[in-house]
């Protein structure tokens, strides 16, 4: 991903990545099976890091944004052996994975974690780039917002926090 790939916009900044190159080529992962751009969204911290990327890796010269301490692109297990350095020096225990991350953040983005309001499934799928069937799946259990109706439609009362 270099510059080129990154918008910004009176809302905020994102990262477009098109399902297909110019030159006809698959772009990004899932761009094959989807045929849809992929937009990444940005929180503010992500768009203080890639400005700072951005200034030795300005647009249109074709610089990857993320490098390693080499300077050469990252390819995909980059981010996996970081992760696992730092793991390491933690001293994290060995079952924790990077993975987990996207679920916690699925779990506090429906929750309202973040921005003390609750999101439905379909704006949790959009920014995870899953389609919400993937999200219904694998995420609506943990939201009380598709789960209180489903007691009340029993006429079970709401549970109380912390009762859990």
């Amino acid at each position: 991903m270099t510059a080129d790939h990154v918008v910004e916009t009176e809302q905020g900044m994102y990262y477009l990545l098109k399902a297909r190159t110019a030159d006809g080529r698959q772009g990004h992962k899932s761009g094959k099976k989807t045929g849809k751009d992929r937009r990444i969204m940005l929180c503010e911290e992500m768009e203080t890091i890639t400005r700072q990327l951005m200034l030795g890796a300005p647009k249109g010269s074709g610089i990857e944004l993320f490098r390693t301490t080499r300077g050469k692109a990252w390819k995909r297990c980059n981010g996996v052996i970081r992760f696992l350095e730092l793991k390491k020096k933690l001293g994290l225990p060995k079952d924790r994975c990077m993975y987990a991350c996207r679920h916690t953040f699925a779990k506090r983005t429906l929750s309202g974690y973040y921005t003390g309001k609750p999101v439905p499934i379909e704006v949790l799928a959009g920014l995870m780039g899953n389609t919400p069937k993937v999200c219904w799946d694998h995420y609506a259990a943990w939201a009380d917002q598709y789960n209180n109706p489903l007691w009340e439609a029993l006429g079970k009362r709401k549970a109380k926090p912390g009762s859990e």
